[in-house]
């Protein structure tokens, strides 16, 4: 399975980190996945997942763990499931 991100959000109350991302190979995301950006040195575990309205089978928005404090080095990236 492969995702790219395509938006970063950080908010603070609750604090949560959100992911905009296009699903470009595989079908379904589910909470636990891992996905890892070998080139950089990037991964984060999918807390939640979420759905557009009106549904967009490709699009999704992720509540994710990081391992990181700077989340903007993961905009614009691809993704592999590990």
């Amino acid at each position: 399975m492969k995702i790219k991100v395509v938006n970063v959000y950080k908010l603070n109350n609750p604090s949560k980190i959100i992911f905009d991302v296009e699903l470009t190979e595989g079908e379904k995301l589910i909470k636990g996945q891992k996905f890892v950006n070998s080139d950089n040195n990037l991964n984060f575990t999918i807390d939640s997942v979420g759905h557009v309205n009106p549904p967009v089978s490709s699009f999704y928005p992720l509540i994710v763990n990081i391992n990181s404090t700077d989340i903007s080095t993961y905009k614009d990236k691809t993704f592999i499931l590990e």
